[in-house]
């Protein structure tokens, strides 16, 4: 193996040659250092006689001679003459010649390339005395690989001639060449390469490309009998042929003339035929087609339910959203375009700026305009904002449709019936009138304020199928998916795809305030949930046909408003009597209590045992003690136990909830269709307050380990009412239905209350081992609940005020909800917990 730098070295030695040497050339930036040269006058002392003549000797060297002189002296003998030269200087501490640079090795400035042969059987190093050139030969199953700062080459060829001078590699004889910078893999295959390791400008003879996406698993072959790349990064194929990679055969190509791949990844054709397998479909004399995207972009296709198609998409400000195609088949793909870098807005134009995005969530406001030759015209338009302030984002969208039915005949779409020649164009309803037209809107933001957020979503729509006829589009022209999906053969199945099911028009949020000032008494008050919320539903018109295909076959109505629905918590500690523990300051010259120690040791002039190791690694300085024992010094503040009484606590937690709800008269039969919705009919208002919560008791021994007392007492109610019920509505226009409704809001309101004691005594919380070991009795069971006492009544006799009754617990073996004794033995044995 041996290593070659573009400014740096080629050292190796080839199985069978004897010979070795170094060879190099030039890299980017370097300067040929003159033969001769006067100094200039800089007021500085001269050469001395010594140094010139090293100088001399130098500059007179052959590349072999000046690696023989680095490899005498110890130094690095890689390289090309320049640097040997340098490095050589620097070691006789001579003054760099004049007009030259100091080419350093590992500077920034080297921007060095590394070269690996990996394998060659014959290596061979010469100067061609006529131009002043040197070269390396490597012949023979040669493998060599490049590294580029991120980008990989790797070269495999019978021989590979490097011009050290000019810094140009020449391949040939089954020449492969493999790219990889992380993000595209390319794979060249010819008869000969030339490649200038400078600008990695290159010339491919008879080769073929391959090139495959990182992202997927998408290669795509690229063949020409010339192929040249500049040092501008354009790539020009000579009779070039593009088709995919992943299969031997064909399913698509494209013949040109010649394609151009230039910088920015625009391309061109001329004189292109593209072919589906071996079948030409269509020719184009010429093509263009820039990277730069248009704040304008027009999309156009056919389906065959929608007919042919143009959708429009008008970028005010922003940028489109990345392609979600799944086969990311576009040509610009392929051409490995910077969908997700940077792009700046110049006039209609939006340039890459070359680096990635790194906030896909920026602001957007777009247009649309859409037309479809069966179905009719979109309008419609979004604004997106990311977060900002107290906005967390806020996304508006919306768009009006003028339809018309488009029927199924004989397995063919059309916009007119039989033996009709006119269209039916569909209307749709807006609260309590009639439009032209079909609506979608979207609407969404989110806000946080101090101690909680905001929500609200607002979509409205005017039917299920505006999704299906106005959310399937694309702001990106994906020629390959079209010319390989061919015509949309999708059946009358997608008639019932994509239907919108029911939806919600919701104002959320929640909060948590900070209560600090009212601490322990109220630790936390939280508010999980408070919402309005105003549910829409769906049902076919009882005016049309099952065989009807207007939209608005399936109308939305109103059916429930929640004015307010709301879930809090609130906890606290009511009282809390002891201590476990408490902070003593040493030395803090206040009348606390202070604790003063007295060495036990101080008259007795012997050392510790040797075996209380630990009061060794506790010893200090003591006077004249052998080991220096001394107590160490009091801290200013530490917790220590008290002898006090236990610690007595009063906790408790409180979570109420509560909900308004206005109910609509949408039932089928007074709202049959959507002409007959009507906003103002209510049904009733519901109203319903709940709340669960716990007493508790608490008793602790001083320490807080050795017995634990409980007491606790939980309970909920509810309470359910009507505060208006109209008599007239479906739901309550008889006395059976009345009496319903009052019983489930009669059994819904009640109240239950249980008590629980705990006791728990952990009688080895001071040993090592067993200090988990615990012994626990608990009882639970009921102290008091309502039951509602319901009667039978005759079949026109109204139920009525409530009768309830107060129903007491019996803590009697048979009533009781949970009597437990409980023993758990630990162990804690090497790090390990052992339990029983």
């Amino acid at each position: 193996e041996g290593a070659v730098s573009g400014e740096g070295a080629v050292s190796g030695e080839g199985a069978d040659a004897e010979d070795g040497g170094a060879a190099s050339a030039e890299g980017p930036g370097d300067e040929a250092v003159g033969e001769s040269g006067e100094e200039e006058d800089s007021g500085e002392e001269g050469p001395t006689q010594e140094q010139k003549i090293l100088e001399m000797d130098i500059k007179t060297s052959s590349l072999a001679e000046l690696a023989a002189w680095c490899r005498s002296l110890g130094l690095g003998e890689g390289g090309s003459k320049e640097q040997m030269a340098d490095r050589l200087r620097r070691h006789y501490e001579l003054p760099p010649p004049a007009g030259a640079e100091a080419r350093e090795e590992g500077s920034k400035d080297s921007k060095r390339k590394t070269i690996i042969i990996e394998s060659a059987r014959n290596t061979e190093y010469f100067t061609l005395q006529s131009v002043d050139e040197e070269y390396a030969r490597l012949s023979g199953d040669v493998v060599a690989s490049i590294k580029d700062g991120d980008t990989n080459y790797r070269i495999q060829a019978e021989e590979i001639l490097f011009n050290r001078t000019r810094n140009i590699i020449s391949a040939s004889g089954g020449v492969e060449f493999l790219k990889d910078d992380g993000n595209t893999k390319e794979t060249f295959r010819g008869e000969k390469i030339t490649v200038d390791l400078d600008n990695w400008a290159s010339v491919f003879m008879d080769s073929v490309s391959e090139r495959s996406m990182s992202s997927d698993d998408n290669v795509f072959r690229f063949s020409g009998t010339l192929i040249t790349r500049s040092d501008e990064k354009a790539t020009i194929l000579t009779n070039a042929t593009i088709s995919n990679g992943s299969e031997e055969e064909a399913f698509w190509s494209i013949d040109a003339s010649k394609l151009w791949l230039l910088p920015g990844n625009d391309w061109a054709f001329l004189n292109a035929v593209l072919k589906v397998g071996e079948i030409p479909v269509l020719w184009l004399p010429a093509f263009f087609y820039p990277s730069d995207e248009v704040i304008f972009h027009p999309v156009f296709g056919y389906r065959s339910r929608e007919g042919n198609f143009v959708q429009t998409t008008t970028y005010l400000f922003g940028r489109p959203k990345a392609s979600a195609s799944s086969e990311a088949s576009s040509i610009v793909k392929i051409m490995g375009s910077g969908s997700d870098d940077e792009k700046e807005q110049h006039g209609i134009f939006l340039r890459s700026t070359g680096k990635k995005s790194q906030d896909p969530n920026e602001k957007r406001l777009f247009f649309m305009l859409d037309s479809y030759s069966n179905l009719g015209i979109y309008t419609g338009t979004e604004f997106t904002l990311p977060s900002m302030g107290i906005l967390r984002f806020l996304n508006i969208s919306g768009g009006l449709g003028f339809t018309r039915n488009v029927y199924q005949i004989g397995g063919t779409y059309t916009p007119f019936p039989l033996d009709e020649n006119i269209s039916e164009w569909n209307t749709s309803r807006l609260f309590s009138g009639t439009v032209p037209f079909r609506y979608r809107m979207e609407n969404s933001a989110s806000f946080s304020l101090p101690g909680g957020t905001i929500s609200l979503a607002l979509p409205f729509y005017s039917d299920t199928f505006v999704t299906r006829d106005f959310t399937n589009r694309a702001e990106e022209m994906d020629w390959l998916n079209m010319i390989k999906q061919g015509s949309n053969t999708t059946t009358d199945t997608e008639t019932t795809e994509n239907l919108l099911g029911y939806y919600d028009w919701r104002i959320s949020g929640s909060f948590n305030p900070r209560v600090d000032f009212l601490n322990p008494y109220i630790s936390s008050i939280s508010i999980s949930n408070i919402s309005t919320v105003l549910a829409f539903r769906h049902r076919d018109s009882t005016y049309r046909s099952t065989t009807d295909i207007s939209p608005d076959k399936i109308f939305y109505f109103p059916d429930k408003l929640t004015l307010i629905s709301m879930n809090a918590s609130v906890q606290g500690t009511l009282l809390s009597l002891g201590e476990n523990r408490t902070s003593v300051a040493a030395d803090s010259g206040t009348d606390e209590t202070t604790l003063e120690f007295e060495d036990p040791f101080k008259d007795i002039g012997v050392p510790y045992s040797p075996w209380r190791e630990e009061e060794k690694e506790d010893a200090g300085d003591s006077g004249d003690l052998p080991y220096n024992l001394k107590p160490p010094a009091l801290g200013a503040k530490f917790d220590v136990p008290l002898l006090g009484g236990p610690k007595f606590t009063i906790n408790y937690h409180l979570g109420p909830s509560g909900a308004s709800e206005m109910q609509f008269r949408s039932s089928q039969n007074n709202w049959p269709d959507t002409r007959e919705v009507n906003w103002s009919e209510i049904s009733s208002v519901l109203n319903t307050i709940k709340a669960d919560g716990n007493l508790g008791f608490t008793l602790q021994s001083p320490e807080g380990s050795l017995y634990t007392i409980g007491l606790q007492a939980y309970g909920n109610g509810a309470l359910q009412d009507y505060s208006m019920m109209n008599m007239d509505a479906e739901e309550f226009d008889t006395v059976s239905e009345r009496n319903t409704a009052l019983r489930r809001n009669y059994n819904a309101t009640n109240f239950n209350t249980t008590g629980e004691g705990t006791v728990t005594v952990k009688p080895f919380f001071r040993n090592g081992v067993f200090a988990n070991t615990s012994f626990q009795y608990s009882l639970r069971g009921l102290m008091a609940k309502s039951v509602f006492n319901d009667k039978t009544l005759a079949a026109d006799e109204e139920i009525g005020s409530p009768d309830y009754t107060i129903e007491y617990g019996e803590w009697t073996k048979e009533k009781l909800e949970t009597h437990t004794a409980k023993a758990q033995i630990s162990a804690s044995i090497m790090d390990y917990s052992q339990d029983l």
